[in-house]
């Protein structure tokens, strides 16, 4: 519950809807030849943003499409890699920097641990003190057996 999200920062090439696979493992011989390559020289041209800084996974799905953030993650850091699938089509992808999920230090959340521990005891103080008064009655349901009068 407490767990700082992961988040990654990285660039990406678009490769298009349907590339040729020759096209990606040419872009990619080129990327890692040359590591200095003008990146707007190489795949397709897109609204895409070219590069994100540190960004959860919901951020990152949110602009490319469901599943994306957990594909790059399993991408070697700092190196080249795919084709990787979003909404959009194919992606090159090299990750430049990440936060690994994380539980933060107890100095860190102490606040909020304790503001929680006590909501959940006033809730659960709550649900004891209604089933205590709640076992004190006993209700019965009568139902008349006679059908009702027909609506005239």
């Amino acid at each position: 519950q407490y767990q700082r999200e992961p988040q990654l920062a990285f660039e990406q090439i678009f490769m298009g809807e349907r590339p040729d696979e020759e096209n990606i493992k040419q872009t990619l011989e080129t990327l890692v030849s040359d590591p200095a390559s003008d990146l707007n020289t190489l795949g397709e041209r897109s609204f895409l943003p070219p590069q994100l800084r540190l960004s959860r996974p919901d951020a990152i799905n949110n602009v490319f499409g469901r599943g994306f953030f957990e594909q790059i993650s399993q991408l070697p850091p700092g190196i080249w890699g795919g084709p990787v699938q979003s909404t959009y089509g194919i992606h090159l992808v090299r990750t430049l920097d990440g936060i690994s999920a994380e539980l933060p230090p107890l100095e860190e959340i102490r606040e909020t641990v304790v503001k929680d521990w006590r909501n959940s005891k006033a809730l659960e103080k709550r649900e004891q003190d209604y089933s205590q008064r709640r076992a004190r009655y006993s209700v019965e349901i009568i139902r008349d057996k006679t059908p009702p009068a027909a609506v005239q």
